[in-house]
């Protein structure tokens, strides 16, 4: 009887531990994380714990854009003889890298960033060398960077995650990135292997003014954030500034959700006041001189006004 009574109270005290241990990890909300769909997800305690390591190695580690030029599709065009095809191609290119360039100076401050052409892919991983895309003027233009220490964020698909298994019950609630495209237009952030990263971390942002209204809200301000006095001298560039567009959307919720994911793990509350003191401390500034040049020539080609790029 007293060696029952001690297995129960035993049992009674680890399941206490249980409930303690669970109630310690960080409590996410991914219905708003994760809002594309309004899908609610049962994390286990291992991906919860994985996600927030992952948010604090990201805040101190880079994020490396890549951008996609098309240069073999346009010179196979150009070769066949087809040069108006070749030239819409790379005027759509173009400006779709612009865009993401611009959207990432302006918004995009949770952790340092650099700008690459994915061409030059190879030989980053091969010699820890960084090229810089030719997109963004800079007269620093190769920087040595372990490419083992980096996350990557690509414009493009992004794919559901399945089910690891369907009958092994250690494998119950894990999932890996799958085959099926869930948008083809989105901003998704992955490992060194070019893995997508997975839930509950807030890996990616699908091009869309869904939440068009609280998305403009928390842009509005952002000519309090980035000091370019030059912009006050250029009506256009001011404007820029002041309509929001969907890749500047993308971005903003992006970087709204890996502060607020760190908020969560952290226990600190993501406040408008702490928000602003993200962009303060931005720790991508020095791109602003270059954004000036990328936003000029943004508006020229889009403008279709020449004068504009001198």
């Amino acid at each position: 009887m007293i060696k029952t009574r001690s297995f129960i109270i035993v049992c009674f005290v680890l399941t206490v531990s249980f409930i303690k241990a669970q109630d310690s990890i960080p409590q996410i909300d991914s219905k708003f994380i994760f809002g594309l769909y309004g899908i609610q997800y049962d994390f286990t305690r291992e991906e919860i714990n994985t996600a927030s390591r992952l948010i604090y190695k990201l805040k101190n580690d880079t994020i490396i854009v890549r951008l996609k030029t098309n240069k073999k599709q346009i010179e196979a065009y150009r070769k066949s003889g087809n040069k108006k095809v070749a030239d819409k191609i790379e005027e759509k290119s173009l400006i779709k890298n612009l865009r993401i360039i611009s959207a990432c100076i302006k918004y995009l401050n949770y952790c340092p960033i650099y700008f690459m052409d994915s061409k030059s892919q190879e030989y980053f991983t091969q010699t820890d060398t960084l090229i810089i895309s030719d997109l963004v003027p800079t007269d620093q233009k190769k920087i040595a960077l372990n490419h083992k220490r980096i996350f990557y964020l690509d414009f493009g698909q992004l794919y559901a995650r399945e089910r690891s298994s369907e009958w092994k019950y250690k494998d119950y609630g894990k999932t890996e990135e799958g085959g099926s495209s869930i948008s083809d237009e989105a901003f998704v952030l992955r490992n060194v292997k070019g893995e997508q990263l997975a839930p509950p971390f807030p890996f990616y942002s699908v091009i869309t003014l869904q939440g068009g209204k609280k998305s403009k809200e928390r842009a509005e301000p952002i000519d309090e954030f980035i000091k370019i006095n030059a912009v006050d001298k250029n009506a256009k560039l001011a404007k820029s500034l002041e309509k929001v567009n969907e890749w500047d959307a993308a971005i903003l919720r992006l970087n709204y959700r890996l502060i607020y994911y760190f908020s969560k793990v952290t226990g600190a509350s993501a406040t408008a006041e702490q928000t602003k003191s993200w962009y303060e401390k931005n720790p991508n500034k020095h791109y602003y001189d270059s954004w000036l040049q990328i936003e000029k020539k943004l508006q020229s080609i889009l403008s279709k006004e020449s004068h504009f790029t001198k």
